[in-house]
């Protein structure tokens, strides 16, 4: 199972944080986040190697989209959502975020090598 832990609010401010997992690189995989409240939501994520290793990507393109619901709302991407795979494990990276609900997420990656996973960590933020 790809989403490998869900943190609940714990805060005033609502916070909740989904972890996601993947030992490959697909062209493209979907998530069901499960109902969310009106708020924000941040996409972090870095690549792995064969041993669970941070590691940078050597070439390739990650995208990011977020969808309200099922279908068929649409998937839109969100800010800073499309990046080169060689600077997702850069602090410089300005990071995959949305201002809304996100129900669904997606990850496109085109041409990634040099990788053997992603992890990722969605934090949601209820207002």
């Amino acid at each position: 199972m790809p989403i490998t832990e869900r943190r609940q609010p714990t805060s005033i401010l609502h916070d909740s944080i989904i972890f996601i997992e993947e030992s490959s690189i697909p062209s493209s995989i979907e998530y069901d986040l499960g109902e969310q409240l009106p708020g924000s939501a941040v996409v972090d994520m870095y690549f792995v190697n064969s041993s669970g290793e941070v590691t940078d990507a050597t070439a390739g393109t990650v995208a990011v989209s977020g969808s309200l619901g099922e279908s068929p709302w649409p998937f839109r991407n969100l800010a800073s959502g499309e990046f080169n795979a060689s600077d997702a494990n850069t602090a410089t990276l300005s990071l995959p975020n949305a201002y809304g609900n996100i129900r669904r997420l997606r990850f496109e990656f085109n041409g990634v090598t040099g990788v053997n996973g992603f992890r990722a960590a969605i934090t949601q933020r209820a207002y």
